[in-house]
């Protein structure tokens, strides 16, 4: 991900797409996130829970059933 450089003509993807992330992350900001929309034709939204860049550690159920919900909304 730290290397990947998008190309120059790309069209979004049609295929759904949500973020996740931590509210008070200094690495990654909401912005950095939000611009993941541009990658998709179908943009989930971001959904932020409290916490650092590692978030995940305090959230890991809540996370995943957001992933799965997301991922049966999809196939839906």
């Amino acid at each position: 991900m730290d290397t990947w450089v998008p190309p120059r003509e790309r069209e979004p993807l049609p295929v759904p797409l949500s973020v996740y992330g931590g509210r008070h992350d200094q690495i990654i900001g909401a912005d950095r996130l939000l611009a993941w929309r541009a990658f998709t034709t179908n943009f989930g939204g971001l959904e932020a829970y409290e916490g650092d860049h590692f978030y995940l550690m305090r959230h890991q159920q809540p996370l995943a059933a957001a992933v799965t919900a997301a991922v049966r909304s999809a196939t839906s």
